[in-house]
Formats: C-alpha cells, sequence, structure tokens
C-alpha cells in the first residue's frame, strides 16, 4: 500500500499528516512520537510504502490552513478510521460536536451510544485525526480539560482558535 505524506506550518507548529488516494489517515503535531504513530498504522493497515505528496494530501493541507486561518468550520476531508467498532463509533460522535462548543466524556458516551466516560475517554485518546476529528472540544463535566494527546497546551489554544469562552474551564494555571 502506499501512503502520501505532507506537512504544513501553523500557528501551532508544524502538522503532519499522512494520507491513502482517497482518505485521510493520521494527522501528527508537530511534538507527537512520529515512530509510535508509524508503528501504530503498520500494525492497523499493515506494510505500506511512504511516498511524497499527492492531491489528498494537497486537500489536507488546504483544509487545514482554512481551519487556522478561521475560514473554515467543518472539515470535508474522507477519513480511515481503524480502530475497534466502540472507538469508531466514539471517532464518529467526536465528528458531530459543533465547531466553538464542548461536551463532557459523558455526553459524549451518550451521543456514541456506548456508556462508560473513562472508556470513552480512552477512545477519545486514540483518535488518529486530532483537529479533523475535534478530540479537543471533550472536557470533563466538571469544567476540566481532561487529556489531550498532543498536549494540553495544543487543547486550549485550539478551543481559543474555536471561540470556546476559556475563562469558564478550569485551565491549571501553567497554560
Amino acid at each position: 500500500m502506499e501512503i502520501y505524506s505532507g506537512e504544513l506550518q501553523t500557528p501551532f507548529g508544524k502538522f503532519s499528516f499522512y494520507c491513502g488516494d482517497n482518505f485521510i489517515i493520521r494527522l501528527l503535531f508537530e511534538d507527537d512520537n512520529t515512530a509510535q504513530a508509524m508503528e501504530r498504522m503498520k500494525k492497523q493497515l499493515g506494510e505500506f510504502v511512504l511516498c511524497g505528496e499527492n492531491a489528498m494530501t494537497r486537500r489536507c493541507a488546504c483544509e487545514l490552513a482554512a481551519y487556522f486561518s478561521g475560514s473554515l468550520r467543518q472539515f470535508t476531508l474522507p477519513c480511515r478510521l481503524e480502530g475497534t467498532e466502540f472507538e469508531k463509533k466514539v471517532w464518529r460522535a467526536l465528528m458531530k460536536i459543533p465547531y466553538g462548543s464542548t461536551v463532557s466524556y459523558a455526553q459524549l458516551g451518550m451521543s456514541a451510544g456506548v456508556c462508560g466516560p473513562r472508556a470513552v475517554g480512552n477512545a477519545v485518546g486514540k483518535n488518529p485525526l486530532p483537529v479533523v476529528i475535534p478530540c479537543h472540544r471533550v472536557i470533563h463535566a466538571d469544567g476540566s480539560l481532561g487529556g489531550f494527546s498532543s498536549g494540553l497546551h495544543n487543547k486550549v489554544m485550539l478551543l481559543r482558535l474555536e471561540g470556546v469562552p476559556v475563562k469558564k474551564l478550569k485551565i491549571p494555571a501553567d497554560l
């Protein structure tokens, strides 16, 4: 299988993304563990050859640039979701959270038709396409941030970018 890669410099640092011919597979923040992500992709997809850009990586770069400039609120990129059925249910529910909104882990579980905020949180943490599948919009019911696989500082910056009133959230002082 051929996997195409692209990069985009954003206000949040460099993003790397990996695509097939007609879908996006993986998105990484600059400080994410690329080697670990490649191993996970190999487990999910089997062996692949990493290639340069293609039409899908260029489309991905355009949509991400539009999102970070504030002119895109809903991604249209086709996603190839590799995970358990439970994870896929949670990821599909994540895609329904409106731009500039937040939901709790329990609310997300209810909208996905699954239960257990902790299990939902684990599935959210395995999201292969942060930003495109907006896991940064999920917080704890008490207003605290919860986690974010690419760092809480990035979660706060994404929420601010979307105009979420972060003053109402319980954000650690060092962020």
